[in-house]
């Protein structure tokens, strides 16, 4: 219940209440401690079996996490816009395959500001311990014959590597430690100490807590204020997890050992109300992640503190929703009336569909194809004409003959020879310098970012090969022989975003020419955004509901390649997002003065983007 309701304050609104953190933490612990307890039990007594315990784990997590998910799915398509949608389905594959905890790695830094619009954000904790469930028994499996000492140097050794490596990762890569399985292993691991400390010297604790009461409970009282304390103080600028996580790990770990009926913490612990509350918290985890998200992503256009006060009105519900969600669906699934054979078909049955059905919405794009065709046959019309800009990009296309703006420069000398490399983001580049600008002679090549590392990698190879594009070598080298400026541009992933640098290596010894590298940022898709804005008229509103439409994943990539650039002094980093984004503000405008749509997707310009990105580019070469 004290982990649990922390966490729901803190995704209540109040940032002054960091359980978002700490909660956690006190999950992992605990949760290590019984799955410990559990097991150690059991195989000394001869009565473990892999296939009950996994039995068991199903019976517990997986019938409220269902009725969670299918909740979410049926309210989604009220709240969500498509690529929201998409998103979800994404969510819905890696729920489903225990990997949602790296899934979110990918796409979001759990405390960014964009975070919340995910609603099964929260289920990347249930991931780690899934993944716990299935490894750490067959661990201690194999050990437990080899005797104490072994066991307890392996929880030793595994708590040391794993607190080692989030100390390490977290000061580089914080998002990546705060998911990671490997990095939370030392949470879980001080709860299995705490276990096998209960388990072979349990006589020796009880005698500590009879013969030195006062210094016992004096600990509980200092445990719990440090760890009430970690729960108000921890927050998104402390490393984390880290050796700082010690402190409400050691004091969780301290109570869970100490504490016994008498003491006055026990009995506050054990108050009726604490108790109801922690029966049915695992719901109350699960449930009130998404009822907050849909809040905060319903009325995004109303201020914090009227969103805070809507999710505080909604607990009494959030609490409804989590008692009928123990006492119907928790508890009917854990009588030992239904046989394990139909709680297997269950979970594989409900694991599939969930796998099936997030794999259709991503396939399906969110189903954006079927939500305009709603909205057409109703007569509500989007931001944007997606055929009738197609028709403009082409007839502006069809002016240049093959890959090049065809001008011919007066003076060679002093005329600007740039070529463009990339994807259909570097032909927005392309045909903006192109469309605008009649000082240059403007070409392009057009190569997707994954086939990056085949240029630069592979230089002895004679052909180039992507996708449909095939040049030798030569052929390649000779195209950016002449030029002045070379722009590298794409949409990049978390897979291709380092060919940029290698590309540019390869580049720089081919030609003389100075190499930009530009970023990449996208949107909700502008075809369906028009749900969110209630009036385009109001420019900063809108530009402000525009800003929190940023696709974090591929921003969160772009800032990675920006990093990596702005490290070599050899190339200039050309920030697209700041064409369409004041971060200062907090807004994006994709509208121009005119009330004309910049992009006619999620990301890629139209016409009337042309000039004034050409003047952008041309303003950073």
């Amino acid at each position: 219940a004290l982990a649990v309701l922390p966490v729901i304050l803190f995704h209540a609104g109040f940032e002054w209440f960091s359980g978002g953190f700490v909660g956690v933490d006190v999950f992992f612990v605990i949760s290590g401690y019984l799955i410990t307890t559990i097991i150690i039990s059991e195989i000394s007594e001869g009565k473990f079996s892999l296939i009950n315990f996994y039995e068991r784990r199903a019976r517990r997590i997986l019938p409220a996490l269902v009725f969670t998910v299918l909740l979410t799915i049926l309210i989604a398509p009220f709240i969500l816009l498509p690529g929201q949608i998409k998103d979800l389905g994404q969510t819905l594959v890696s729920i489903s395959t225990f990997l949602s905890n790296y899934f979110f790695y990918l796409e979001l830094d759990y405390f960014n500001e964009f975070s919340s619009k995910n609603p099964l954000l929260h289920t990347w904790s249930l991931a780690v311990e899934e993944q716990f469930y299935i490894f750490f028994p067959i661990l201690i499996i194999l050990i437990f014959p080899k005797g104490q000492k072994v066991i307890f140097t392996s929880l030793i050794a595994i708590f040391m590597l794993s607190i080692f490596s989030a100390q390490s990762l977290s000061s580089y890569d914080a998002s990546l430690s705060f998911y990671s399985l490997h990095t939370r292993a030392w949470e879980l691991m001080f709860g299995a100490l705490v276990a096998y400390a209960f388990f072979y010297n349990h006589q020796k604790i009880y005698q500590i807590r009879s013969k030195h009461r006062k210094i016992v409970s004096l600990g509980n009282i200092i445990s719990a204020i440090v760890l009430g304390s970690s729960f108000i103080f921890f927050d998104k600028n402390t490393l984390h997890p880290s050796f700082w996580t010690l402190i409400p790990v050691f004091a969780t770990a301290f109570l869970i050992l100490f504490l016994s009926n008498n003491d006055r913490i026990a009995r506050i612990l054990s108050s009726k109300i604490l108790v109801s509350i922690g029966l049915i918290s695992y719901s109350l985890y699960l449930l009130h992640n998404p009822i907050f998200s849909f809040i905060e992503i319903a009325f995004e256009n109303l201020s914090d503190d009227i969103i805070i006060r809507y999710k505080v009105l909604a607990l009494p519900a959030i609490l409804v929703l989590s008692i009928f969600s123990y006492f119907f669906i928790e508890k009917p699934f854990r009588k030992k009336d239904l046989n394990r054979s139909f709680i297997f078909t269950c979970s594989s049955l409900a694991l599939l569909l969930m796998l099936a059905f997030g794999y259709i919405t991503h396939m399906k794009n969110g189903f954006i194809n079927e939500m305009k065709a709603f909205e057409d046959s109703r007569g509500i019309k989007s931001f944007v004409d997606r055929e009738e800009e197609l028709d403009r990009i082409s007839q502006v296309s069809s002016r240049y003959k093959g890959s090049s703006n065809g001008f011919k420069c007066s003076n060679e000398l002093l005329c600007k020879k740039i070529v463009v490399i990339g994807d259909s983001f570097a032909r927005d580049v392309f045909l903006s310098l192109s469309y605008s600008n009649e000082e240059s002679h403007v070409s392009l090549v057009g190569f997707d970012d994954e086939c990056f590392s085949s240029i630069s990698k592979f230089s002895s190879s004679e052909k180039i090969k992507c996708k449909d594009e095939m040049l030798t070598r030569s052929e390649f080298n000779n195209r950016f022989l002449d030029a002045t400026d070379i722009i590298i541009s794409a949409k990049w992933q978390e897979s291709t975003y380092a060919d940029a640098i290698s590309l540019a290596d390869y580049l720089k010894d081919v030609s003389k020419a100075k190499v930009h590298i530009s970023g990449s940022i996208m949107f909700a898709n502008l075809q369906t955004l028009h749900r969110k804005v209630p009036n385009i008229n109001d420019r900063k509103n809108t530009a402000q509901i525009t800003y929190k439409y940023i696709r974090y994943d591929r921003l969160n990539i772009s800032r990675k390649l920006e990093n990596l650039v702005l490290q070599n002094t050899d190339y200039n980093w050309i920030k697209r997002a700041d064409f369409f984004c004041d971060f200062a503000l907090k807004e994006c405008n994709l509208f121009n003065q005119s009330g004309q749509p910049l992009i006619w997707d999620n990301a890629h310009l139209t016409v009337s983007a042309y000039k004034p990105f050409s003047e952008y580019l041309l303003d950073r070469l």
